[in-house]
């Protein structure tokens, strides 16, 4: 049975049961299960009463209950009634597109003659229309046709049961051989020279034609190629016509190529590559604007040398620091590589030494090479940090003419170590006097192999207290009159012996009030602390120092 008996409490008493009649009418009790009969191959309930050899027979249908699963397939059917389950087909192909919903109830049975309605965003139904309503069959199954039209693009197909309580969606691609994107394949710049100044005069520029779901075309079309500058460079040109022309090149397999070629002008380029589609008269286009023609003869040359802490040390105090020249031409490129510099110091009163000979292109000895950059370097002793040179790079031109330039630059300060010592450490107060008492700040910096360093700037800053100008060491910032919170290190690079030679004096002062009064009864000080940060703007070189401030409750200090 598909059913069962059941008491009038509904407990489960079998599939067979025994009854009395009553009047000539025996009654029982029954229950459908989980299984409905309705669309099943499986038949329908037949209940079966008998007394003795007499019997009568009754067809019972269990039909589904609400529907409660809903799921929704599409198929592609060919011209030849092939069905293949599929969510993508071509806008052109004469193929049937049908959607088959199927509801299922709690316990899986096919929900029959419930509808079904369907929506779609792009083309219709079999009723012109964006909605249609569907009933389901015997087998709980619901289906329309969906027909796209001429649009492609990615269609969103809905179905709704239940009184729109129950709904599922799928995206079904129409694809198209209409070109709806063109893209370049370089990203990157493309760099040509000037034609018989060496290196590649020409380049190959591709792009890739996609239809609206990102797909290459795979059907021949005219690609239209033309340079957009206002005033391109004198002979630059497409697969060799006249520089105003614009030129066809057919694609193969959703690609077109064209060759781009310098003529004796340098300067940028911008291609444009262009399309216009059959079905709707669109004109879709691309732009390439970083193609550079570069020139072959240098017109700038700007030198230059490493920052804070890029020097590398060389023993017996000397540092090696990177310097270098960047080479260009007329219009702001890069020159050509192996490009020849020379570099030389003027006016060299700091003992430094510089590598006179070096190309553009060439490695630094950090391993580094960059376009129009002719690297060489510079060594120095510790002593001359932050002190002015001024580097000289010239190179050659075309026309046999040199150019050169200058470049005032300061020797880099390396690995510094700062160091601040207060004197004294402590200062004591009575309760009632003195006002003021001082501190003498000794600050000494030196780099990584311990050569004093002079001419720098160092900031102070304290938690409590207030700086006191000492002559020659405090400066003004930025022009203005000196401050006791800036102090600049001693330069003496004639006597490096001089122990003062990168050292700075300051002075610090502090209010008795700074403290918290002594205890009288316990005959206890008070105590507090200043702490004093000293720091080299724009690096990691600090050092602190505490001064430990007594207030005793004597009128006087007792020491």
């Amino acid at each position: 049975m598909k059913g069962k008996y059941v008491d009038s409490e509904g407990n489960y008493m079998g599939t067979t049961i025994v009854a009395k009649t009553s009047n000539g009418r025996a009654t029982v009790r029954y229950s459908s299960s989980t299984q409905a009969t309705a669309g099943s191959d499986d038949g329908n309930e037949i209940i079966k009463a008998a007394i003795g050899d007499v019997f009568s027979e009754r067809e019972v249908v269990i039909r589904a209950g609400s529907p409660s699963l809903i799921e929704l397939q599409s198929f592609v059917v060919d011209e030849e009634g092939n069905s293949e389950e599929s969510n993508t087909n071509p806008v052109e192909s004469p193929n049937q597109i049908w959607l088959h919903a199927r509801l299922r109830d709690l316990y899986g049975n096919a929900c029959q003659n419930k509808p079904v309605k369907f929506t779609t965003d792009l083309g219709t139904f079999i009723n012109t229309q964006q909605t249609i309503q569907v009933s389901t069959q015997q087998n709980g199954v619901a289906s329309t046709r969906f027909i796209p039209g001429l649009q492609a693009g990615a269609a969103t197909l809905e179905a709704w049961a239940n009184n729109d309580t129950l709904s599922t969606q799928m995206i079904f691609n129409v694809t198209s051989s209409d070109i709806h994107s063109i893209t370049f394949t370089q990203d990157s710049q493309i760099d040509i020279n000037v034609a018989n100044t060496g290196g590649d005069e020409s380049a190959i520029l591709r792009v890739k034609l996609r239809d609206i779901n990102g797909n290459l075309i795979d059907t021949q079309k005219d690609i239209w190629f033309r340079i957009v500058n206002t005033s391109p460079p004198a002979g630059a040109n497409l697969n060799g016509h006249p520089t105003s022309d614009s030129v066809m090149v057919v694609s193969t397999g959703g690609e077109a190529q064209i060759s781009v070629n310098s003529g004796l002008g340098s300067g940028t380029l911008s291609i444009r590559a262009s399309h216009t589609r059959e079905s709707d008269g669109r004109w879709i286009r691309a732009t390439k604007a970083n193609i550079v023609i570069h020139a072959g003869s240098p017109a700038t040359i700007a030198p230059f040398i490493g920052r804070y802490n890029t020097g590398q040390s060389m023993g017996g105090g000397l540092w090696e620091v990177i310097a270098g020249a960047e080479v260009y031409d007329i219009h702001g490129n890069p020159v050509d590589r192996g490009t020849s510099v020379f570099f030389e110091l003027l006016d060299n009163t700091t003992y430094c030494t510089i590598a006179a000979n070096a190309y553009v292109g060439n490695v630094s000895v950090d391993d580094d090479s960059l376009a129009g950059v002719a690297y060489t370097t510079v060594i120095y002793p510790g002593i001359r940090t932050n002190q002015y040179i001024t580097i000289q790079a010239s190179t050659g031109s075309v026309e046999g003419s040199t150019v050169t330039g200058y470049s005032t630059v300061t020797l880099p300060l390396n690995e510094p170590q700062l160091s601040l010592q207060p004197n004294p450490q402590s200062l004591n107060f009575g309760d009632t006097a003195p006002e003021w008492k001082h501190a003498d700040l000794h600050l000494k910096l030196t780099d990584g192999q311990g050569s004093p360093i002079g001419d720098q700037e160092v900031m102070l800053s304290s938690t409590k207290g207030q700086f006191v100008q000492v002559p020659g060491y405090s400066i003004p910032p930025h022009g203005g009159n000196p401050s006791a919170w800036i102090l600049k290190t001693l330069y003496d690079p004639d006597n490096d012996a001089n122990p003062n030679f990168g050292m700075a004096i300051g002075q610090i002062r502090f209010h008795r009030y700074e403290c918290p009064a002594g205890i009288p009864e316990t005959e206890t000080p008070g105590q507090t602390s200043g702490t004093i940060i000293a720091r080299i703007l724009g690096t990691e070189a600090m050092d602190t120092a505490d001064i430990v401030i007594y207030r005793y409750w004597t009128p006087n200090p007792p020491f």
